[in-house]
C-alpha cells in the first residue's frame, strides 16, 4: 500500500459588510415615508407589488396597505447582500360628527355635538375639541360658549400614533330682538331689526 502525504491551501478573503438597512416600520395612511439604506455602492430597491423601482439609497415611498420592500445592494467591495423592509401601514380613521345650535330666541345657543364615525378598533381614541380651551371625549355632549364668536370645533381621532381629525367653522352668538321702535327718531332705534350682539354691544 502506497502511502503518501499531500495538502491543498485556498486564500479566502472576508469582507465586513459596511452597509446598513433600517428594520421593519409602522406608518399613517396618506403620509410619506422615506425608507432607510447606506454604506453600499450600489442599490436596487422593488415593491412586492412590482408597482415600486428605485436605486436611490433612501427613496420616499407612499403605499396605500401594508407593503414589502426588498433591496439588493452591491457593497464597495463587489459582494452582494440582500434584505426587505415591510411597512405596515395603519388604516385611517375618518371622524364625522353632526352638531346643531340649542337655545331661545334671545340667549347665546348651547352647541350639541354627535360623534358619527365609524369602523373603529379598540383602543382607538376620540375627543371634541371646542376652540375654547374645552375638550370632551363623550360621543354626545352639550356645551356652552361664554363668548359670542366662530369657532373651529373638531372631533381628533387617534389610531396608535396616527391622529386626524375634522373641523367645522361654527358662528355662536347670542341674539337681540329689541322690544320698541322710534321710529320718529332717525337712526335710533327707527326699523325693528333682528341681530347678533356684538362684545360692545351694537
Amino acid at each position: 500500500t502506497c502511502q503518501v502525504v499531500d495538502r491543498a491551501s485556498v486564500v479566502v478573503n472576508v469582507f465586513q459588510a459596511e452597509s446598513f438597512v433600517q428594520e421593519d416600520d409602522d406608518m399613517c395612511f396618506g403620509d410619506s415615508y422615506q425608507l432607510q439604506a447606506g454604506g453600499a455602492a450600489d442599490y436596487l430597491w422593488t415593491s412586492n407589488d412590482s408597482g415600486f423601482t428605485s436605486q436611490e439609497p433612501s427613496p420616499v415611498v407612499a403605499p396605500q396597505d401594508t407593503t414589502v420592500y426588498y433591496l439588493l445592494l452591491q457593497e464597495v467591495n463587489g459582494c452582494y447582500r440582500r434584505d426587505t423592509v415591510q411597512l405596515n401601514v395603519i388604516p385611517e380613521i375618518a371622524p364625522q360628527f353632526e352638531w346643531s345650535r340649542l337655545a331661545d330666541c334671545a340667549a347665546r345657543p348651547e352647541l350639541a355635538v354627535r360623534n358619527l364615525t365609524d369602523s373603529l378598533w379598540i383602543g382607538d381614541n376620540l375627543f371634541f375639541d371646542f376652540d375654547d380651551g374645552a375638550v370632551s371625549d363623550q360621543r354626545e355632549d352639550e356645551h356652552l360658549f361664554e363668548k359670542d364668536g366662530v369657532y373651529n370645533v373638531r372631533l381628533v381621532a387617534q389610531r396608535e400614533f396616527c391622529v386626524y381629525e375634522k373641523t367645522i367653522a361654527i358662528p355662536i352668538f347670542e341674539m337681540f330682538i329689541p322690544n320698541v321702535i322710534t321710529p320718529g327718531k332717525p337712526e335710533y332705534n327707527d326699523l325693528f331689526t333682528i341681530r347678533y350682539v356684538s362684545e360692545d354691544g351694537v
